[in-house]
């Protein structure tokens, strides 16, 4: 029996959806498999070239072969996440998922490329900075930027610890803010402004 109403039939597939697509790599076996991160991805995909990508990598893949009934689908690995367990992982893993491929726009390279490689001193009025020779980055080796610091030293009641984290909000001006660019810096900002 038929509902009332309008009806449509499903005549073609135009184009899919095969971007992007998170999730980590195993070793089958010595076939490498991408396990998908959505759980609405019912197949796991084939990956026959990862490039540098190991096993225990989250990376994200886009597809090369659809699912067919008798084959799994095949992918390609476009970047590599960083491994499983470093720290921050998950919010790597949730930011790749709802972030368009993160290709920065012509005018975000042209602001990027147009900051100085060195501090100014009129950025660095109002600011301090502590022990400059002895305060240690910790940021992981897969990080995406080196931003976050500490320096610790002991005192007469115990120690003190300085935790500096880089201000990159101070370089986006407010002209910027509401265009394209700021939304394009905001995807790959540390602050995660997503």
């Amino acid at each position: 029996m038929r509902a009332a109403g309008p009806s449509a039939r499903w005549s073609d597939v135009l184009e899919r959806a095969k971007r992007g697509i998170v999730g980590r790599l195993h070793d089958e076996h010595g076939v490498l498999v991408l396990v998908p991160e959505d759980r609405r991805i019912a197949h796991d995909i084939l990956v026959p070239d990862a490039g540098k990508a190991k096993p225990g990598e989250v990376v994200t893949v886009d597809l090369i072969e659809p699912p067919a009934p008798h084959a799994q689908p095949v992918g390609r690995v476009t970047e590599v996440l960083g491994h499983y367990a470093d720290p921050g992982m998950e919010i790597e893993i949730a930011l790749a998922q709802v972030r368009p491929a993160h290709r920065f726009s012509r005018q975000a390279l042209a602001l990027a490329k147009s900051l100085p490689d060195e501090v100014g001193e009129e950025d660095r009025r109002g600011r301090r900075r502590p022990a400059p020779a002895r305060i240690r980055h910790i940021d992981g080796e897969t990080a995406k930027d080196f931003d976050d610091a500490v320096y610790c030293e002991r005192e007469a009641a115990g120690f003190r610890l300085w935790v500096a984290i880089a201000d990159v909000s101070h370089y986006v001006s407010t002209a910027t803010r509401s265009t394209s660019t700021h939304a394009s810096v905001a995807l790959r900002c540390t602050s995660r402004a997503a």
